[in-house]
């Protein structure tokens, strides 16, 4: 009887050992098998992370100062210049174009805070307002018009600035003087203006750019056309000046405007380069 007791009870140890054994591997299985919560934790975690950082950027995007007269400017002839270079291509020949001023603004001497409105020709019609492609020069020994030009065709980066008035017993849509009535001729100073970006409608006697150089001396006369010497001007660059009377010239005058019909006053010529 008691050697049977003995042979229950070592049986159940047999038993016993044997099912904490296999406990103790399941155990070391599950903790050696990756844990599929954590992983899917960890991945959101990341994404969540990422998110965050995007929305952050694109919050500092919207409200930081972005001027956009200081972006530069992207040429729309990439490549141009060194397919030219090879010497493999013959170019065609075109003949001059012209190129009319984008921005012509007035500063006064005597109302140095007062600002011109370029678009005084504008209309209200049935279609909304209409501006009209006119262009302004009016040069006294107050008055001083500021012009800027946009280079925009490659290859023809040769220019002039050309004057050409209407005579003096034309018929035109605007008011046109020139001189005080017995002048036959006018001299006009060019300067370049230190300012390479479009130029504010909002400038003034007291805040416009200042005269980097003087450009040229043109000579005009009622009823004729004159140009300057040629100078350099690269595509895509902004090119402003300011015309003013010279000081030997105390009868200065020119008051006219361009219209789409009749070109009046300075512009640009463009010449070929290539």
């Amino acid at each position: 009887m008691r050697d049977s007791q003995e042979e229950i009870i070592g049986l159940l140890d047999q038993q016993e050992i044997r099912r904490g054994g296999d406990d103790n591997e399941k155990g070391h299985q599950v903790l050696g098998k990756p844990n599929l919560t954590l992983i899917v934790v960890a991945i959101l975690s990341i994404l969540i992370a990422i998110d965050i950082s995007a929305y952050a950027y694109i919050a500092r995007l919207l409200t930081s100062q972005v001027v956009i007269d200081d972006l530069e400017f992207k040429s729309s002839y990439v490549g141009l210049d060194e397919l030219y270079k090879l010497g493999s291509l013959k170019p065609s020949h075109y003949n001059r174009t012209l190129n009319m001023p984008r921005t012509a603004i007035q500063v006064n001497r005597n109302e140095p805070d007062k600002f011109s409105f370029p678009g005084s020709h504008q209309w209200l019609s049935n279609f909304g307002t209409l501006a009209p492609p006119d262009r302004h020069l009016q040069v006294s020994n107050s008055v001083r018009t500021l012009l800027q030009f946009r280079v925009l065709d490659f290859g023809m980066e040769k220019c002039t600035l050309a004057l050409r008035l209407p005579a003096l017993g034309d018929k035109l849509p605007h008011p046109y003087r020139f001189g005080d009535g017995s002048a036959q001729e006018i001299s006009l100073h060019v300067c370049q203006l230190d300012y390479a970006r479009t130029l504010s409608e909002r400038v003034t006697w007291n805040n416009k750019p200042r005269c980097l150089k003087g450009v040229t001396i043109i000579r005009g006369v009622a009823g004729t056309e004159v140009e300057s010497e040629p100078f350099s001007c690269a595509s895509g660059s902004h090119l402003a000046y300011e015309i003013s009377c010279t000081e030997d010239n105390p009868s200065c005058l020119v008051d006219v405007w361009s219209n789409q019909n009749a070109t009046w006053g300075m512009f640009l010529y463009q010449y070929q380069t290539l």
